[in-house]
C-alpha cells in the first residue's frame, strides 16, 4: 500500500475526519509538462505533486490555460507528462503501457467532462450499462447489471427515468446521467473537469453538491476541475494552478 507521507498534502480546507485516516488513492509525485513552441520549450506543469484520500474531494481552480485540463488528463492516464509518476491505487500510471492504462480507466476510474458526451440511441440505463459493454461483459451478465445501473440514476436523483432517451431529458438530468455512468464501475478515483459549465447556478450548485456527497458515500478520491467560486465551499480542499505551479486555496 502506498504512503501517504510520500507526498505532501497541500490546502487550507481541511479533509474529511474519514479522509484523514485514509491512505491516499491517488498520488501526483514531481509532474512536469513541457512542449515545444516553435523554438522554445513551454513548461506547462512544474513539479507539480498531490495526494487525495478516501472520501475527500479536492476542488482544482486556476484561470484558462493554467494546467488544471492538461493535470487531470495526465491523472487519467489520457495524456503523458513530460517527466514525474501518477499513482492510482497503488498503480503507476507512468510505468504502464497505453493499453494497460486504458484497462486502468475502465476498472478504476469515473470520468465527468463538461459536456456528458451520450448517445442519443441509448436510454439513461443503457448509456450506463455501455461501461459494462466496453469492460467486456455480454449478455446474461451485462442485462444482471441492469439493477445496479437503477441503483445509479436513483441514487443521482433519475429515479424511474431509466427507460428516457436523451432528448426526453433536461440539460441538468443528462449531467446526472453522466455522473451515475461515472460510477458504474465502483471508482477508486473520481475525476471531474468543469461538470457544471454549461448548467445554470441552481443546477450547477446542486450537480457539485451530488458530487461531493457521492464521494463520500462510494469513499472514493475525487478532483474536480472549477471557475466558479461559489463552488468551492463543497470541496473538503481547494486548491489552485498558476503558472503551472499548485499552492493552496483558490486563486480568485
Amino acid at each position: 500500500m502506498l504512503k501517504t507521507t510520500m507526498t505532501t498534502t497541500l490546502g487550507t480546507h481541511s479533509p474529511t475526519a474519514g479522509a484523514q485516516e485514509t491512505e491516499a488513492l491517488v498520488e501526483v509525485r514531481d509532474i512536469h509538462m513541457s512542449y515545444r513552441d516553435g523554438q522554445e520549450t513551454r513548461s506547462v506543469l512544474k513539479d507539480v505533486s498531490l495526494a487525495v484520500h478516501a472520501g475527500e474531494l479536492c476542488m482544482l481552480t486556476g484561470e484558462s490555460g493554467s494546467g488544471k485540463s492538461t493535470l487531470l488528463a495526465i491523472m487519467a492516464g489520457l495524456t503523458e507528462a513530460t517527466s514525474g509518476e501518477v499513482l492510482v491505487a497503488s498503480e503507476n500510471l507512468s510505468a504502464m503501457s497505453e493499453a494497460e492504462r486504458s484497462a486502468l480507466r475502465l476498472s478504476q476510474m469515473g470520468i465527468i467532462f463538461q459536456q456528458p458526451n451520450l448517445l442519443s440511441a441509448l436510454n439513461a440505463r443503457e448509456q450506463l450499462l455501455m461501461m459494462d459493454h466496453l469492460r467486456g461483459l455480454r449478455g446474461k451478465a451485462l442485462k444482471a447489471r441492469a439493477a445496479h445501473a437503477d441503483e445509479l440514476l436513483a441514487k443521482v436523483g433519475l429515479a424511474g427515468l431509466g427507460d428516457r432517451r436523451m432528448g426526453e431529458l433536461s440539460g441538468g438530468q443528462r449531467q446526472r446521467v453522466g455522473i451515475a455512468r461515472a460510477l458504474m464501475n465502483d471508482p477508486v478515483l473520481l475525476l471531474a473537469d468543469e461538470p457544471t459549465s454549461a448548467l445554470d447556478r441552481a443546477l450547477s450548485d446542486e450537480v457539485m453538491e451530488l458530487l461531493a456527497r457521492l464521494t463520500r458515500e462510494i469513499n472514493c478520491a475525487s478532483v474536480v476541475i472549477t471557475h466558479d467560486q461559489n463552488q468551492v465551499g463543497v470541496a473538503d480542499r481547494v486548491l489552485s494552478l498558476v503558472d503551472g505551479e499548485i499552492f493552496p486555496g483558490s486563486s480568485y
